[in-house]
C-alpha cells in the first residue's frame, strides 16, 4: 500500500473521547477498526465517512447548506460508504434507542431499488461483523 494513503486515514489530532456522542463513540471505535484493516494492504474496499451532520453554524449561515444541496449533498446518506470492483454497500450508525430520520429511510430506499447494500448497525462490534462477512463472502481473509 502507498504509505502516503495513511495520511488519508489518520487522523492528524487526537479529540477527546468523552466530548464525543454516543453514535460518535461508535462510529470512532469502528473507524479505529476499520484503519488497522486497511493499513495491513490486504482490505479490498475504499471506504470513507460521509459527514453529512447539520452544523449549528449552518442555521445562521442559510445560504451555506443551499450550496451544498445545489453541489449534491444529499441529506440522509448514511455513515459510512464501501467501495470495492466487487462489492459496494452502506452502513448507518444508531445507537440502541437511536431512529433513522425521514431522509435516512428514504436513502435506505434509494439503494435498495438499486440493489445496493445498506444496513444499519447498532454497535461498533456488529459493524465490525458485518464487514467481515462481507469479506468472507468475497473469500477474503
Amino acid at each position: 500500500m502507498n504509505k502516503k494513503i495513511f495520511s488519508l486515514l489518520l487522523p492528524n489530532r487526537s479529540v477527546p473521547y468523552d466530548s464525543l456522542k454516543e453514535e460518535q463513540k461508535i462510529c470512532v471505535e469502528f473507524a479505529n477498526h476499520m484503519r488497522q484493516l486497511t493499513l495491513t494492504g490486504k482490505f479490498p474496499y475504499i471506504w470513507f465517512h460521509i459527514a453529512n451532520e447539520f452544523l449549528p453554524s449552518a442555521r445562521k449561515n442559510f445560504s451555506f447548506d443551499l450550496k451544498q444541496k445545489h453541489m449534491g449533498k444529499i441529506s440522509g446518506v448514511s455513515d459510512y460508504c464501501f467501495m470495492s470492483p466487487k462489492d459496494s454497500f452502506f452502513i448507518e450508525f444508531k445507537t440502541v434507542k437511536g431512529k433513522q430520520t425521514d431522509n435516512q429511510k428514504m436513502f435506505e430506499e434509494w439503494c435498495y431499488t438499486k440493489n445496493v447494500p445498506y444496513y444499519i448497525c447498532r454497535s461498533a462490534k456488529e459493524g465490525i461483523d458485518l464487514v467481515e462477512e462481507r469479506l468472507k463472502a468475497l473469500r477474503i481473509p
